[in-house]
């Protein structure tokens, strides 16, 4: 899962719109840290306005969903989709080949439990202590470089408003080594698309391209333990500190 990131600098970030020849929008701001359970506006750019990096609201919304006053009703969970139910989920699979978007950031936060060494079969063994609180790591791209999550994104219009924005949901695939050992329960983390593979996952339009996408992400990463975030209440985290490396 991934409920929670951090966006770059606005001026690291319009650095790489200069360079790619992309539209960033007037107001964006940085955050440190940020909860996909409060819907933020966050940096994206969706397959059906590539030229521009627009805000989207995390948590996506399906048509049946009319008003604001709708979505405090609505219940189900679509900050994440997991990938490998893209095709066959009601919510996802109308948006799973051709709403597919790039979410800007520069980290993400993530869960892990506490071992414990216990004894089994006369052999000390390690094993997540169910009990215990979890701790949180932040991960990163080596020099804190911008990289993209994969989302899926849906138009969404408030009919009473009139307010139209994408919504979108955050795609997770299986753990690869290190979130393995980081989130040590799900073992789940988001889609990482690579720099030189952006265009071709917003132009893919089919099953078999979509799932050509939907691995384990192989490049390097860095993490270390941070503040708990998943574990704050009331209180602000949209701070540099958070994101500090805590000793193990």
């Amino acid at each position: 899962m991934c409920y929670h990131t951090s966006t770059p600098a606005k001026e690291k970030l319009q650095e790489l719109a200069d360079n790619q020849s992309l539209r960033l929008y007037a107001d964006y701001q940085q955050t440190f840290h940020v909860s996909g359970y409060i819907r933020p506006f966050l940096p994206i750019r969706p397959s059906n306005s590539q030229n521009e990096i627009q805000p989207g609201r995390w948590r996506l919304l399906p048509d049946t969903v009319k008003t604001e006053e709708q979505v405090a009703s609505f219940k189900l969970n679509t900050l994440n989709a997991r990938a490998e139910s893209l095709f066959n989920a009601n919510t996802y699979k109308e948006h799973a080949g051709n709403h597919h978007g790039l979410l800007y950031v520069d980290g993400f936060f993530e869960p892990h439990k506490p071992e414990r060494e216990v004894v089994e079969n006369g052999k000390i063994v390690k094993k997540i202590d169910s009990k215990a609180k979890s701790e949180n790591y932040y991960i990163f791209k080596p020099n804190k470089e911008i990289f993209t999550l994969g989302i899926l994104y849906s138009p969404w219009e408030d009919e009473i408003s009139g307010d139209h924005y994408n919504t979108f949901s955050i795609i997770t695939v299986p753990a690869n080594q290190l979130l393995q050992e980081i989130h040590n329960e799900k073992k789940r983390m988001p889609l990482i698309i690579a720099d030189d593979a952006q265009n071709d996952w917003l132009n893919t339009t089919t099953k078999n391209g979509t799932e050509t996408f939907l691995q384990p992400y192989s490049g390097e990463l860095k993490a270390h333990k941070c503040y708990r975030v998943t574990g704050a209440r009331g209180e602000d985290t949209n701070i540099p500190t958070v994101q500090n490396k805590i000793d193990i």
